[in-house]
């Protein structure tokens, strides 16, 4: 046994505070394909003895906490203390009770995996912010290789939520798609992306909570998962704003042809992008059709021989946003810091990644212009890509 799912603190007391509905079903769901596939459920919640003995009057937030459960709060016996009814443990599962922030402080939470061979805690609960990613990082010094299903947890500020989940640790550079981003729903069982791939085996759990956005730790990767989630996101924005465009502006010419057509600002934005992200940039050509372009007037401007459609174009973002994810993923150590490779631009592989994010935020900002000029709604911003981060690439 390798794995189990660890819910923190969702009890009654803790989940009525929050105000959000939907994290019950979310952990539900999550609590069932656990059990269906036969992984351990290990629930804690916070309380403490009455007269509150676990409580030191030098730790400020347990002190100030067992003045409320002077009042009906905290303490082992009241009803708030207990898990929610929506995820109540059943028979096999484990509950441990909780002192301190950090659940291995006073607890049996750190016996019970080692007991059971559970090397990776799958990680729930509320606060993300709190305990969650408190015994997370202290989960990490006892080898248990936490992994944080973003989607199953929640805090009180749903900016702190976010903020937290990006910097919880991580294992083995994979993460799962976010729920409600347009990404398919994966079911214990099934294939692709979906499902999280750690030491050539397929991890059950992870795939049955594919809702949830984990997020795996490892220094070699952390920032090209950032690089990836900011760049991504500008490639998408660039993509709703292609298919926004009516028929009508997409090959319209401004008088002295200025600005640029839709279709060209688009054209130019993939083909720098592409050029780019290429190992030899200065030796790049792009795929057909986009192979024919000519490079007239200035050396760098490529110049279309026709206006290409929007499902071509839409094509050639895939394969930009394809590649994109193989250049950023190679963009680590030494070979980050290496010339990038085009004489007129003198900097390295890492800060040629921000150059072209930058320059593809900037057309797809140009496109959103000329969407409104032309009264047309702008899509709306992106702000973390839907596209997980691949580490590695898939067997």
């Amino acid at each position: 046994m390798s794995e189990a799912l660890l819910g923190t603190d969702v009890q009654r007391g803790v989940v009525e505070r929050l105000g959000d509905p939907d994290l019950l079903q979310r952990l539900a769901e999550a609590i069932g394909a656990a059990r269906g596939a036969a992984v351990p459920v290990i629930h804690v919640r916070v309380a403490f003895r009455d007269g509150f003995p676990e409580v030191s009057p030098r730790n400020r937030s347990f002190s100030a906490l067992a003045s409320q459960c002077a009042l009906g709060g905290f303490a082992d016996s009241e009803p708030a203390t207990q898990i929610h009814p929506d995820v109540a443990p059943m028979e096999g599962d484990i509950v441990v009770v909780r002192r301190r922030v950090n659940a291995l402080t006073g607890s049996d939470l750190g016996v019970v995996p080692r007991s059971r061979g559970i090397t990776t805690l799958v990680r729930t609960g509320i606060a993300t912010s709190g305990a969650v990613l408190s015994t997370a990082r202290e989960s990490a010094d006892h080898d248990h290789g936490p992994v944080i299903l973003g989607d199953g947890c929640a805090a009180a500020d749903a900016e702190v939520h976010r903020r937290r989940r990006r910097g919880a640790p991580r294992v083995d550079g994979q993460r799962l798609p976010a729920a409600g981003r347009g990404r398919e729903r994966r079911r214990p069982g099934g294939e692709g992306p979906g499902r999280l791939r750690a030491e050539g085996r397929t991890r059950p759990l992870a795939n049955a909570a594919a809702r949830g956005r984990c997020a795996v730790e490892s220094p070699e990767t952390f920032w090209s998962q950032i690089l990836w989630d900011q760049f991504a996101a500008a490639i998408e924005m660039l993509a709703n704003a292609i298919r926004a465009c009516p028929e009508g502006l997409w090959a319209r010419m401004a008088p002295g042809g200025r600005p640029a057509p839709f279709w060209r600002v688009v054209h130019h934005t993939l083909f720098h992008l592409d050029m780019y992200l290429s190992e030899e940039p200065e030796a790049f050509t792009p795929p057909a059709p986009f192979d024919r372009a000519l490079r007239r007037l200035e050396p760098d401007q490529p110049q279309a021989e026709r206006p290409y459609a929007k499902d071509e174009l839409l094509q050639y973002l895939a394969h930009c946003q394809d590649k994109c994810l193989l250049a950023v993923r190679d963009a680590v150590g030494e070979r980050a810091r290496q010339p990038c490779g085009l004489g007129w631009l003198p900097v390295t592989r890492a800060e040629l990644h921000l150059y072209n994010l930058r320059h593809v935020q900037h057309h797809a900002a140009q496109l959103n212009m000329l969407l409104r000029q032309a009264g047309v709604d702008a899509p709306d911003w992106v702000s973390v890509s839907s596209r997980p981060f691949e580490a590695e690439a898939r067997p």
